[in-house]
């Protein structure tokens, strides 16, 4: 939305840079997100709400270009680069209750088939 990005996200931000210095770093904002070709257009502009949008903003942004999304919340405090360039998709882990991948981090290669199956199974079809 509209809102300032808070000072916390920023030094947070910052660690990812310092840790990545060879990365390009991107902050997906509205902006670029109506610039971005997407496998589902539809789908972003009718999400019920922000956080609906995001959720899909990320997975489109890593399926088209490949690379690690991370939440503005998250603080690295080491390099990824072995996972990254072992690995053709890799994500965190939540526990809210019971284990789950959690879209707050994740990474994949471009074009990724389980990025792709993501965006294109209905939430409906998928387990609870």
């Amino acid at each position: 939305g509209g809102h300032p990005f808070p000072e916390q996200f920023g030094v947070w931000r910052a660690t990812w840079e310092r840790h990545h210095p060879g990365w390009k770093h991107i902050l997906w904002t509205e902006k670029e997100a109506d610039q971005l070709p997407m496998v589902d257009r539809d789908a972003y502009d009718k999400a019920p709400n922000v956080g609906a949008k995001s959720d899909l903003l990320r997975m489109e942004a890593v399926y088209r270009f490949g690379g690690l999304y991370v939440d503005t919340d998250f603080e690295c405090l080491a390099p990824f680069d072995r996972l990254h360039e072992t690995l053709d998709f890799y994500a965190s882990l939540s526990n809210v209750g019971s284990i789950e991948v959690s879209n707050g981090i994740f990474a994949a290669s471009k074009k990724h088939p389980l990025v792709l199956s993501l965006l294109t199974t209905p939430p409906s079809s998928l387990p609870a």
